[in-house]
C-alpha cells in the first residue's frame, strides 16, 4: 500500500503512542489522507538521516483529534506495526509517500515475560507524568514486550541503536539493553 510519511525523530514500537503538533500545510495534508484512509508512516529521522536511505517506519492510526491552546492540530497517533518500505517518492507540496509492507516484530510466544521489576518501574514513570497516561488508556505492564517496547521509546538514545531493536528477533537483546540500562541509573 503507498502510504503518505511523517519524518520525524519520534521511535515508536507496535501498540506505542505519541501526541504531534501539526501545523505545516503539507502534514495538515498528510493527516487527512490518513484519516480517509489507513494511516500513515513516521519514519524514525534525525537531521543527519536521509530520507532515502531510511527503508523502515512505524505504521500509525490515529486515535484521537484535537485543536491546541496554539490553535494548532493535535493528533494522538498509535503504531500498528514496523513496515518495511521502497518507491519513495515525492509530491510537488513536498509531502513523501512511499509502498510500505508490514514486518512481523517480536512475536509473543519468544518473549520471556519475567520483567524483573522493568513494569515496576514503568508504572511509577507512567504515574508522574500526566500525558504518558492520557495516552495510554490500556496499559499492559504484565506483558514483557509492551514494557521493553515503551522503555525503548522513552530512554533517549541515539537512532542508530534504536534501530538495532526494530528487528522481529530483537527482543531479548532489547530487554537485556533496557534492563542493563535501568540498573545503572538505580545505582547512580
Amino acid at each position: 500500500m503507498n502510504l503518505p510519511i511523517f519524518p520525524l525523530p519520534i521511535f515508536l514500537l507496535p501498540q506505542g503512542r505519541t501526541r504531534l503538533r501539526v501545523f505545516q500545510p503539507k502534514y495538515i495534508r498528510l493527516i487527512k489522507i490518513a484519516a480517509q484512509n489507513q494511516g500513515f508512516i513516521i519514519v524514525f529521522k534525525n537531521e543527519k538521516d536521509e530520507l532515502s536511505d531510511i527503508h523502515w517506519g512505524s505504521w500509525v492510526n490515529i486515535v484521537n483529534f484535537d485543536q491546541g491552546k496554539d490553535n494548532t492540530l493535535h493528533i494522538d497517533i498509535e503504531c500498528r506495526a514496523i513496515v518495511n518500505l521502497s518507491k519513495l517518492s515525492q509530491e510537488s507540496d513536498g509531502l513523501f509517500f512511499a509502498e510500505a509492507v508490514e514486518s512481523k516484530h517480536w512475536p509473543t510466544s519468544d518473549v520471556d515475560n519475567n520483567l524483573q521489576g522493568l513494569s515496576t518501574s514503568l508504572k511509577d514513570l507512567f504515574s508522574h507524568h500526566q500525558l504518558l497516561n492520557e495516552l495510554y488508556q490500556d496499559k499492559a505492564f504484565d506483558q514483557a514486550n509492551w514494557v521493553v517496547a515503551r522503555w525503548l521509546e522513552l530512554i533517549p538514545l541515539e537512532a542508530n541503536i534504536k534501530r538495532s531493536f526494530v528487528e522481529k528477533d530483537s527482543y531479548t537483546s532489547a530487554k537485556d539493553f533496557v534492563q542493563s540500562i535501568l540498573s545503572v541509573e538505580t545505582q547512580n
